[in-house]
Formats: structure tokens, sequence, C-alpha cells
């Protein structure tokens, strides 16, 4: 197709342009060959080149081979916008280009277009003289395309460029929406959020790839918000902010990462390793990362124990707030109901469309309540498996860490007054503080008796080595103006565990232990003939003091020992359930 205009707006959406493989048999030689082609006249008008798909084949001729290239190279006025296009030049030549440039002057507005060469010698461009190999060559020397892709295009044949096998929801082929092409060359409506890049739409959505920690912005105190300090000491203040997205990040409530010979084997058997479980009888649940167009969910699920009773929910969201019910799972007492304290696997139908997070929720209602999983597997719609997780490579929970900090304004928070984990030691969106601890902070700051101070305050949030800050910070007024002493309370040296309070009991009592550092901390407990029974605490805690409860109403009356390890520390005490 050839464009030869000098004035207006020339509209190029939705065409196929395909050269099948071609061989010249006449007597002239050098013949170019293109799929769209600017004539270039002077001239000043506006050309719009959206949703085509060109596609060169190999061929003998030795003039320009090019999915988009310019004929006549004058330099003149005229605008191009080129968005959404493929480009695929499927030749192993020196003149084979999937955009062909040759005048001197400025390059066209062009982004989120497929440039796709086979072969060493081809050139995903050309400009004034030089061949660029690859996008990045061409990115850099162009300063354009910096949303563009050069990803293999699977077409029908060679002459019906419909797209079929790893292109249908292959993420690299999304777009952007634009409002002027709204449906695709056969008038199927175009996604308002990604459409397919090229004249055809998909049959499955597409969804860009995700972030291992996407966007998030600051909800609470708001910008300019001023907190005076007066009345109650123990008044709480609730600091928000958004929850990211995320596509590698696993999240939880209750749930820890175990390791030990409970790990699935294979089959149903067990096997020293790692895997996810949830804490003993209560409300808890794990959430996958988000994931683009779900198939099918497996996992191996296993119970705590043959008297474990609880419920388990498999939930799908969106937006990791509003939850609906795929499917739900019991354990009854006795090893029966649909999960047992033998491994089995189990399989969901999910297929739907767009990015979502999958979830188990459980409640377990005694305290031998407790579901565990290994050997997780997800299906992409149309695809092979893309997540099969035994979590053998994790250290930790792999979860997004959250740290806010405040700081004087005109910094940068390289140096922040203050920096403080988050609730849930460090994985909640929140960070709770009553009015006493922002006091304390503020008198060891200097800050006197009714005087304010101005600040700034941001969150971090930490996934492996990705660190990403809070949109943009926000400004707080701090007044402190409070009736009350608020001394200072001292982080404890040293590693230390307590006998439990009371001892003997029936049927809770409490374990208090302190922590001198943030580390990870196992807390559990056996029974006399060494038998683990409950596990209390499997998590990273901040330092300081900590009071954890055990409710032993499941068990017999009879002498436990509760053992601690955090890092090198390892303590244990004996105590006495009596009923």
């Amino acid at each position: 197709m050839a464009i030869n205009a000098t004035l207006g707006v020339q509209n190029i959406y939705n065409n196929t342009f395909a050269a099948p493989d071609f061989e010249n048999t006449g007597a002239a030689t050098g013949n170019a060959v293109y799929g769209i082609v600017l004539n270039n006249a002077a001239g000043s008008s506006e050309n719009n080149i959206f949703h085509n798909t060109m596609r060169i084949g190999s061929g003998n001729e030795t003039g320009v081979h090019a999915a988009f290239g310019v004929e006549v190279a004058t330099s003149s006025p005229q605008t191009w916008n080129f968005r959404n296009n493929i480009m695929a030049v499927e030749q192993d030549a020196v003149n084979a280009y999937a955009f062909h440039w040759p005048m001197t002057s400025a390059m066209p507005n062009t982004d989120f277009n497929n440039l796709y060469v086979t072969g060493e010698n081809a050139n995903v461009g050309f400009r004034n003289g030089t061949a660029y190999k690859t996008l990045a060559d061409w990115q850099g020397a162009t300063e354009r395309e910096a949303n563009s892709v050069s990803a293999e295009v699977e077409f029908v044949s060679g002459s019906d460029l419909r797209l079929t096998g790893a292109s249908i929801g292959d993420n690299r082929l999304a777009g952007t929406p634009l409002a002027t092409v709204t449906t695709d060359i056969d008038g199927k409506t175009r996604s308002e959020t990604s459409p397919y890049m090229g004249a055809f739409e998909g049959d499955v959505a597409l969804v860009p790839a995700l972030e291992a920690i996407g966007p998030f912005a600051l909800v609470f105190p708001t910008d300019g918000f001023s907190l005076t300090l007066q009345g109650d000491a123990a008044t709480e203040v609730e600091i928000q902010w958004e929850m990211p997205e995320s596509g590698e990040a696993w999240a939880r409530m209750g749930g820890t990462l175990e390791n030990d010979g409970f790990a699935h084997g294979g089959g149903g058997t067990n096997a020293q390793g790692k895997y996810l479980g949830m804490n003993l009888g209560q409300e808890a649940w794990i959430r996958t990362p988000k994931v683009v167009n779900p198939g099918v969910f497996k996992f191996w699920a296993a119970t705590y124990s043959a008297a474990t009773v609880l419920n388990l929910a498999v939930e799908i969201s969106e937006d990791g707030m509003d939850w609906e019910e795929l499917t739900s799972f019991t354990a009854l007492a006795g090893d029966a109901g649909d999960i047992t304290s033998s491994w089995q696997q189990k399989e969901v139908e999910v297929n739907r469309e767009g990015a979502f997070y999958l979830r188990w929720r459980q409640h377990g209602e005694t305290i031998a309540g407790a579901a565990y999983f290994d050997d997780v597997e997800l299906s992409i719609m149309g695809t092979d498996t893309v997540l099969e997780e035994g979590f053998e490579g994790w250290e930790a929970f792999q979860e997004i860490k959250f740290t806010w900090h405040a700081d004087l304004p005109g910094n940068d928070f390289s140096e922040p007054l203050l920096s403080i984990p988050s609730d849930n030691n460090g994985a909640a969106n929140t960070l709770t503080l009553n009015y006493s601890a922002i006091d304390a902070a503020l008198d060891g700051l200097g800050i006197e008796q009714g005087a304010s101070v101005n600040v700034i305050w941001t969150v971090t949030a930490e996934f492996m080595e990705n660190v990403r800050f809070a949109d943009s910070p926000f400004a707080l007024t701090i007044t402190r103006n409070l009736d009350v002493s608020t001394e200072r309370v001292e982080m404890p040296l040293v590693f230390s565990l307590s006998q439990n309070y009371p001892n003997p009991f029936n049927p809770a009592t409490n374990i208090k232990f302190t922590l001198p550092e943030t580390i990870d901390v196992r807390l559990e407990v056996y029974n006399i003939a060494g038998q683990r029974v409950a596990t209390l605490v499997n998590s990273q805690m901040n330092a300081g003091e900590h009071v954890v409860s055990f409710d032993a109403r499941a068990l017999a009356s009879g002498v436990y020992i509760y053992r601690i390890i955090a890092g090198d520390f390892v303590k244990s005490h004996k105590m006495t359930l009596i009923k």
C-alpha cells in the first residue's frame, strides 16, 4: 500500500499486507517490496497508521524489503503516528527491515508496535544510512518505541495474517487503547484496556505483565493533616496506604512457611522439605501472586492431624478485597471429609480472562484445625502450566514487606527520622500507633510538650531485591499536647523465653519472649513423647517483647514442652495442662 498525502488527515486502520515468499523471474532487478510505503511528497498532512499487520516473506530481490518504508525521501512537515502495528519480516537478508526510514528529518511518532525480523542479517530498523539489528539499538538511536516489542508471531498462514497458536494470549502483543479504533478488521470489539496489536483481536484477553511491586498511594492521614496528641494516651491512629499489585509476591494472614518431614514428597507421600501452612484453630488465609488468565488451579493439601475440623474455601478476586468463592473443602474429625491428614491433590477449574488473585481461606474449629499446601500448579488458559511452586527455594515467606518513614520537609528519606515496620510484622498495609508511642517518639526527637513539628511521611514496599516508594509523600503536622507522662521504653538487649503464665493452666496460657533484633522466630509446642502438637509462631518478628496465647482445649491433660528458635537462640520450658 502506497501513501502520498499532502493535506488533511489520513487514517490507515485495520489492514493486512502479506508478501509471501517471492522470487523474481523477470528481467528487472533490485525491486523493493513494502507492506506500507510512503511516497513522501511535500505537504502538511497528518497520517495515522494504527492496527495494521504486515508480513514480508523471503525473496531473492536486492531492493529494500520492509514492512514499512519510505520510497521518496524528501523532508516535509507531515505528521506520522504509528501505534499497535505488527511488522514482521521473515527473511535472512541485509536488505530486510521492519521499519525503513532513510530520511534525515525527525522520526515519526511511533510506539506500541511489534517489530520482528528473523535471521542474523535482517534489521529491525534503518535510519539515515544506518541499519540497526535489534530493537534495543533502534530504540536508542531513534528515542522512540519505548513500549514496543520484538516478539515472534504465529500466523494462520503466509497470506492469512490472523493470529494463532502461542500468539493468542501473548501479553507481549498488548497494545494501547485508541479511541479511533474500537473494532478490528472483522468488526470484533477491541479491548478497552489492552487491545491486540495488528489487525485482528484475539479470543483470549491480554493483560500486560505485572510488576513485582506495582504503584501504590498513601491514604491516611491525608496530605496536610494536623494531628494533636491530647486526651487518652491509649488512643490509636491507623496509618493506611494502598496494597500494591504484584505478579510475584504472595500474601498471608496467619499463614506460615513450614520446613520439616511432613512436606509433600510426590503422590501422597511425605518428605523432608518446605510447604505452606495455616495457623492452628483460627481464621487464616494464604494468597497467590496476581495471575493473568488463570485456567486450572492444582495443589496438594493435607490437614494437621486426624482430629482436624475445618472449612477450607478457594476464592478469587480482582482487587484483593472483594472475594468470590470458587469451591470449598471440609475436614472432619476422624480423618474424614474432603481433605485429611494424608496428602491429596485438589483441582479447581477457574478459567477467567484478566488478572486475578487466588487464595485459600480456612476456619479451623479446633486447635488442631490447620491446613497445609504444597506443589501448587496454575495453568493459564490456552497454554501450559506457568506456576509450579514447591516452595523449596524459599528462605522465608515471599511477601511484600512495608516500612513507614517520617522525615523533615525537603529531605529525601535517605536518612529518615523514624522508620517503623507495618502491622503484622511488616506484611500489612497499615501501621497502628497509639498516642503514647507517638509522643515517646517525639520526645526522643527533642520535641517539647506543647510544640508542633512538621514532617513528611511515606512508605517503602520491599520484595526480594525490589524496593518501591509510595507515589508521593504526604505532609503531616503533629502537636505534642498529652497530659500524661509517656516514658520511653528501651528495647530488650537479650533473647529470653519466660515461664508461661498461668502454669498449671486450663485451657489457655500465655508465653512471653523478648527479641533484641528483627529475626525469624519459631515457637512450637510438643507433647512429652516429642511429637509436635502446635506451631504458635513461624514468621519474622520485630525486636521487642511479645506475648503469644496458647489454647489447649483440644489436648489431653499432661506435661507439654514449648520451644523457641530465633537464630542461634534455642530455649525450652515445661508447662502443665490440668483439666
